[in-house]
């Protein structure tokens, strides 16, 4: 059969997926949430094989390779929703409740294992009935199950992404590198391509191709690979490093939800058990440290680390800048970054200093966040105050 554009495709991607899975492992491997992006990269790409060798008709040649990636489809969702839960929390282990997430797999490799030791013969037989011209009922229902178990993980993925960018303003101070937009997008992308492929699924069950042979979704799915390897690989450093996963860890038992009234901040914290007098005096030590020691200007601070110059827990300092500041930590960090800069812009000493020296020895760690923090505060960018000075 000749080439198609799809078929390079898959081959090219299956390619990168093993050459990403091998070099994740080797280079982050120490990382839990690494070395399960290795083994999701490296099932995707032999599911991608699978299709490029079956669209190619190699299930007359090799059938028992072509048999085994079927059960693989059972671990797709919760190989990506366990990836996204040890990716947040790095210093969490392997829980042995997660185990049950395999069970679909266990039963259905259990299931089939028997077909493994059928002669080449009866195996092609078997998948001679799911070729493009003879495409069975069962088998387009066995897609809608995968299809369905699939989306229930990315679903349970993105309220798992969700509830940590609402709760990384509360401990850190800087949020730029350890957003998790790029996750959520990829899982939306791949949501995306499992919706395409029941909809070619439910098409197909009554006679219609919207795309050759789920070639729309083959197409998405290999893309899929490609960002997840390469956005992987990028971020792996960062989410492996001491101080996030220490942060991480600490937040990991604060409330998740963003807290919008008064009565939410009164429900949130009424078990805390902090007195109004002990909150008080927190927030005096708070205040005094903040003008005292400028611990804004250091980029890297955290709730943990400013807890620690307190002598008080995460908990009581994040509940005091909730309560008594109507601030979250983010906010209460970069409001004093901002007073910093606009000071520097107003001192005659630092009139030859570019706005990007200003806002690094302010605590900012990035120009574009520099830039939409101080237009929300002040209500114009930085360049325009300068020249109002």
């Amino acid at each position: 059969m000749e080439l198609t554009l799809t078929n390079i495709l898959l081959l090219l991607s299956s390619g990168l997926g093993l050459f990403l899975s091998v070099l994740i492992f080797h280079k982050y491997g120490q990382s839990l949430a690494n070395r399960l992006l290795a083994i999701l990269l490296f099932l995707y790409t032999l599911i991608l094989l699978r299709l490029f060798l079956w669209d190619l008709m190699y299930f007359l040649i090799i059938p028992h390779f072509l048999i085994l990636p079927i059960s693989i489809s059972f671990l797709m969702g919760p190989m990506h929703f366990l990836y996204t839960k040890y990716l947040i929390n790095s210093e969490r282990k392997f829980q042995r409740k997660d185990w049950l997430h395999f069970i679909p797999f266990i039963l259905y490799t259990l299931f089939t294992v028997k077909d493994l030791f059928k002669s080449k013969s009866e195996l092609i037989s078997i998948l001679n009935h799911l070729n493009k011209e003879t495409v069975s009922n069962d088998f387009i229902l066995f897609n809608w199950v995968i299809t369905f178990h699939v989306l229930l993980y990315l679903v349970v993925s993105l309220k798992i992404i969700k509830k940590y960018s609402n709760s990384i303003p509360q401990v850190f101070s800087s949020i730029d590198k350890i957003k998790l937009n790029w996750l959520r997008y990829i899982t939306i992308f791949i949501g995306a391509g499992i919706i395409i492929f029941l909809i070619e699924n439910t098409f197909m069950l009554g006679g219609y191709q919207i795309s050759e042979y789920f070639g729309l979704s083959n197409v998405i799915f290999c893309f899929y690979v490609i960002a997840l390897g390469y956005f992987g690989l990028l971020k792996s450093e960062i989410f492996i490093s001491s101080d996030f996963s220490e942060s991480v860890h600490e937040f990991s038992n604060l409330p998740f939800l963003r807290i919008t009234t008064e009565y939410e901040k009164a429900k949130r914290y009424e078990k805390s058990g902090l007195s109004k007098v002990k909150a008080d005096d927190i927030l005096r030590g708070l205040l005094d440290l903040m003008n005292s020691e400028k611990p804004y200007i250091e980029s890297g601070i955290t709730l943990n680390k400013l807890a620690k110059r307190l002598a008080v827990s995460p908990h009581n300092l994040s509940e005091v800048i909730n309560t008594k500041l109507n601030q979250n930590f983010y906010d209460f960090i970069n409001q004093y970054r901002i007073e910093e800069v606009k000071n520097s812009l107003s001192d005659p000493a630092k009139v030859n200093y570019t706005l990007l020296s200003i806002a690094m020895d302010a605590g900012f760690n990035s120009k574009s966040t520099f830039n939409n923090i101080f237009k929300k505060h002040t209500g114009t960018t930085p360049s325009e105050f300068r020249k109002q000075k």
